[in-house]
């Protein structure tokens, strides 16, 4: 587990190096997008008896991985300003 401010600056330092797309594709669209479409799709499934669990995961499995790219820019954009505040380094 990251606890310092220092270990999270040396993570994100290793993250930047891997690229911007490649964070919104891994840990957005397919981390926090996928994951996501299968709890909720199951969660519904679960709460809902009239819910078909089949269409809407094939829905969920394109919307949330959309919501996800969003998160990941979203955390790439201030996570990056914050590293850039704290290290001083070009963004370039």
């Amino acid at each position: 587990m990251i606890t310092s401010r220092q270990q999270r600056l040396a993570h994100w330092g290793e993250t930047r190096q891997k690229g911007k797309r490649r964070f919104i594709l891994v840990n957005g669209a397919l981390a926090w997008g996928v994951s996501t479409a299968l709890v909720w799709t199951m969660v519904m499934w679960l709460i809902a008896p009239e819910f078909e669990p089949l269409p809407n995961l094939l829905l969920a499995l394109v919307m949330f991985p959309m919501g996800g790219m969003v998160w990941g820019w979203i955390v790439w954009a201030s996570t990056e300003k914050e590293y850039l505040r704290r290290t001083g380094v070009d963004h370039r």
